[in-house]
């Protein structure tokens, strides 16, 4: 692929290679508008430009564009994270699926109203692809690695050995590379120079000074064990042993030396490229990225993304019958777990006793008169009780309609509900659409006597669903309603020596809730999961986030860095046995003690305010156990 040049000449080339409609006839928006519009809002297109392309080219022109080649590709990357943390849901629900049918892999087909022919993959290439895509979209240009760059400078001490002389404390402009002539080491000064540059620039992000960009990367990525921030300290400490001020230096010498002949520029050449070309420049990484990112949009899986979104809604419904239904079992057909316009049985699952169906596609009977539907219902997904033989509309516990609309369409969506509610008279209909959707707005528009049983989830992603599990939560309400609380007397048998009588609440949810006054400034809230052991398995805090809708079913809403100041973990489900709640004082600003810093801890609907008692110049409270048996959560303050 020949050299891209410019932001504009990589958007045309997108379009082209990706085959993008972004227009159709008369100007109406395309398929794949979508990409333009997320690219517009992350590159602050101003609303008046008429396309992105034109504000590209306009861009390409000026004396000081606004966006590189590399943030362009970037922001295009981004705008599809969307897509994979959906491929990630609906594996998660295959894999799930497959466990059950450990001798005999499944597979799954997508059979879409307007694909004549069936996608279908194995588990194990959908498993290939969902890792390729997030691969892909995750990439960002990196520097080499501390110990590349010490082997880079180790060979030019070889050819330039003298040591410079001045070493500034901060990350000055590095200026254009000196030129000998000879077009090969040229080229290699250029890269080199390009290099330290980036160098100086990457450091500068952290601290305006050596030392202070040093301190600061300490702070941040404070972890040893890991081996990512492991990496970035080591690149960052390269800056105190001035590894760029020696590389300048070098390229001067060498270009010193080959002017006055001491130097062959053949033979640093053939020393320089071998190296060079091992390590990955930002133009290399550009064209390579650039390619894998066409794989990925020609994946039929992204050509037909916004079909799949249903299928994305059914594997919530199905996860969520995973995690709160007694049993569940899958029913792939001759291996295959198809959802098929049509109708399919997808899965089984038991409650209290009594049995469900996840249907998709299902088609019955229209009870009443609609000026959107003649002869019957086809909702995306359903949920039959089995055992009622009446007919499926009896039967029926939950709607389900997925929508794919960039602006709800009132009437389509409010006539929807009231043909679903109305045909299936004992079941909630659940509307969930991928852009916005007023849910009392819409309500106001069905007849009032269905209203009860209906609601509206609007701006339905899966990354929102990531950090609201806005439909979890809807579902987990309509199917699986708490249980009944149990009361417990005292602590269990085999909590903590001493420990309080336990709050107890069954089969809820919960909140951490830390909140500080302005004498703290940075104050990290931490939820571990830990093992039988003790150990821990799992944390959430400010460097993983963690998630609502799979394991570990917990996340931190926000990293609050100055005080006054709260910071908040939600629980959707206690799917461990056993979690400590730490605070760190971070910033080391102040003292943790009573009056400064307290922990409301929500169990279900029982409220616990826990102060911080007085720990002096300790950097660390740890504030409660939370044990969990039978499904019931206790909460045990620490002493």
């Amino acid at each position: 692929m020949s050299t891209l040049s410019s932001p504009h000449q990589l958007w045309r080339k997108l379009q082209a290679d990706a085959g993008l409609e972004l227009r159709r006839k008369k100007g109406a928006p395309g398929r794949d508008a979508d990409v333009e519009d997320a690219l517009r809002l992350a590159l602050a297109v101003p609303p008046k430009a008429a396309s992105l392309d034109a504000w590209l080219a306009a861009d390409a022109v000026s004396p000081f564009p606004f966006v590189t080649i590399e943030q362009l590709l970037v922001a295009v990357l981004t705008s599809q994270r969307g897509y994979a943390s959906m491929m990630r849901d609906i594996l998660d629900m295959l894999v799930t699926a497959d466990a059950q049918h450990a001798h005999n892999s499944i597979s799954v087909q997508f059979r879409f109203d307007q694909v004549s022919d069936p996608i279908r993959y194995t588990l194990a290439a959908f498993r290939e692809a969902v890792e390729r895509i997030e691969n892909v979209l995750a990439s960002r240009f990196e520097l080499p690695v501390a110990r590349r760059l010490w082997d880079l400078r180790r060979e030019l001490g070889e050819i330039a050995p003298d040591n410079p002389k001045d070493f500034p404390p901060d990350f000055p402009l590095v200026l254009d590379p000196p030129q000998t002539g000879h077009p090969r080491i040229d080229a290699a000064i250029g890269a080199l120079t390009e290099l330290a540059a980036e160098f100086r620039s990457w450091c500068s992000t952290f601290g305006e000074t050596r030392q202070k960009a040093i301190a600061a990367v300490g702070r941040q990525y404070s972890n040893l064990q890991d081996p990512a921030q492991s990496a970035i300290q080591d690149r960052v400490n390269a800056s105190s042993d001035f590894w760029d001020v020696t590389v300048l230096d070098a390229v001067q010498q060498i270009a010193r030396r080959i002017e006055d002949g001491s130097l062959a520029a053949d033979n640093a050449t053939r020393r320089l490229e071998p190296l060079l070309a091992s390590i990955e420049r930002r133009q290399h990484w550009v064209t390579r990225t650039f390619s894998e990112l066409l794989d990925v949009l020609n994946l039929p899986t992204w050509r037909h993304r916004h079909e799949l979104y249903s299928v994305w809604v059914g594997s919530v419904l199905l996860r969520t019958a995973k995690t709160e239904a007694d049993d569940i079992r899958f029913h792939p057909v001759g291996g295959i777990l198809s959802f098929a316009f049509g109708g399919s049985r997808l899965a089984t699952y038991d409650r209290d006793g009594e049995q469900f169906d996840v249907w998709a596609e299902l088609r019955s009977a229209l009870v009443g008169s609609s000026s959107k539907r003649k002869k019957g219902i086809q909702p995306d997904f359903r949920v039959l009780q089995a055992g009622i033989i009446s007919s499926p509309n009896v039967a029926t516990r939950l709607v389900l309609e997925c929508k794919h609309y960039l602006n709800p369409h009132v009437s389509n969506f409010a006539q929807a509900a009231a043909d679903y509610s109305r045909s299936c008279p004992a079941a909630s209909v659940l509307v969930v659409n991928h852009g916005p959707a007023d849910n009392d707005a819409l309500l106001a528009s069905v007849d009032l006597a269905l209203r009860g049983r209906i609601k509206f989830i609007g701006d339905a992603t899966a990354d929102n669903e990531r950090r609201s599990a806005s439909i979890y939560s809807a579902i987990q309400q309509t199917l699986f309603p708490v249980r009944p609380a149990l009361a417990v007397d005292g602590a269990l048998a085999d909590g903590p020596a001493g420990a309080s009588s336990p709050n107890v609440v069954a089969g809820a949810a919960g909140t951490i809730q830390l909140r500080w006054d302005d004498r703290l400034a940075d104050i990290d809230l931490a939820l571990e999961v830990l093992g039988r052991d003790g150990s821990v398995t799992q944390r959430i805090d400010y460097r993983s986030r963690g998630d609502l809708i799979s394991p570990p079913f917990a996340r931190l809403e926000t990293d609050v860095r100055e005080g006054p100041g709260e910071e908040r973990i939600e629980i959707s489900a206690w799917n461990f046995d056993h979690y400590a709640l730490i605070a760190t004082n971070y910033s080391k600003t102040g003292e943790l003690g009573p009056g400064h810093v307290d922990c409301e801890v929500r169990i279900g609907s029982t409220s616990t305010v826990l102060s911080c008692p007085k720990l002096g110049h300790a950097t660390e409270w740890r504030i409660a156990t939370i044990e969990v048996q039978d499904g019931i959560a206790h909460l045990f303050p620490m002493h």
